[in-house]
C-alpha cells in the first residue's frame, strides 16, 4: 500500500530586518548573538576542547539555540507582524521592554552516541530551564532562537548561511506543540545567516 503524508503549512512571509523587529525578538536575538560569539571564540581555542572530537563528531552541524522566558507576564506579548517587508517600520510595544522580567537558557546540540541518537539544541535548552527553575510554566515561554553553525576548516571561513534559517525537527515539533497547547503566543525565531541580521519569526501552531 501507498502511505499519503500531508505536508505541513509552510510560511512564506517574508524575513525582517532586525532592527524593525519587535523589541523582544530583538531581545532574544542579542542573547542568541551572544551565544555565537561564544562559540566561534570555543571553535577557536579549538586546542583545548573537543568539538569536533566528541561532542559534535557524528555530523560536525552545531546548531545552538536560546530559550527565552518570561519573570513578568505582563509584558510578554509580541505585536503581529505586518507582512510586508517594504513597507515594515519600527514597532512600539504594548510595555517598556525590561531585560531583568526575562531569563534567557543556551541549548547546543550534541552528537555523542548514534545508537542512542543526538540530543537536539532545542530540547536541550528547555531541559536546561526546567532544571534550573523546577517551578517552571509552559506559560512562561516566550520565544526560542534557533541558529545554524558551521565547523571551521568543514566550510568557507566566510560560511554565514550555514543551513539557515533552520527550524526545530520533528522530535523537538512535538516538545513545542505541547509548549504551544496552553501559550499560543509561543514563537519560534530563525535567521537568514550567522549574522543574524534578519529574522523570521513564527508561531509553533
Amino acid at each position: 500500500g501507498v502511505d499519503i503524508h500531508t505536508f505541513e503549512k509552510i510560511d512564506g512571509s517574508p524575513s525582517c530586518p532586525i532592527e524593525l523587529a519587535d523589541p523582544l525578538v530583538q531581545l532574544l536575538a542579542k542573547h542568541v548573538r551572544s551565544q555565537r560569539d561564544a562559540f566561534l571564540s570555543a571553535q577557536r581555542a579549538h586546542q583545548t576542547n573537543e568539538l569536533k572530537t566528541f561532542w559534535l563528531r557524528k555530523t560536525r552541524k552545531p546548531v545552538l539555540c536560546v530559550l527565552m522566558i518570561s519573570t513578568d507576564h505582563s509584558t510578554n506579548t509580541l505585536l503581529p507582524s505586518t507582512g510586508d517587508s517594504d513597507a515594515m517600520e519600527p514597532l512600539p510595544h504594548l510595555n517598556p521592554i525590561h531585560e531583568e522580567s526575562y531569563l534567557f537558557y543556551r541549548g547546543i546540540n550534541t552528537e555523542v552516541s548514534m545508537p542512542t541518537g543526538s540530543l537536539c539544541a532545542e530540547r536541550c535548552a528547555i531541559s536546561t530551564a526546567f532544571a534550573t527553575q523546577l517551578t517552571l510554566s509552559r506559560s512562561d515561554f516566550v520565544m526560542l532562537g534557533v541558529l545554524s553553525m558551521a565547523i571551521s576548516g568543514d566550510s568557507e571561513p566566510e560560511d554565514e548561511i550555514a543551513m539557515n534559517p533552520l527550524g526545530p525537527c520533528g522530535a523537538c515539533m512535538e516538545w513545542l506543540r505541547k509548549v504551544a497547547e496552553v501559550n499560543p503566543d509561543f514563537r519560534i525565531v530563525t535567521f537568514t545567516n550567522t549574522r543574524c541580521d534578519h529574522v523570521f519569526v513564527n508561531p509553533v501552531l
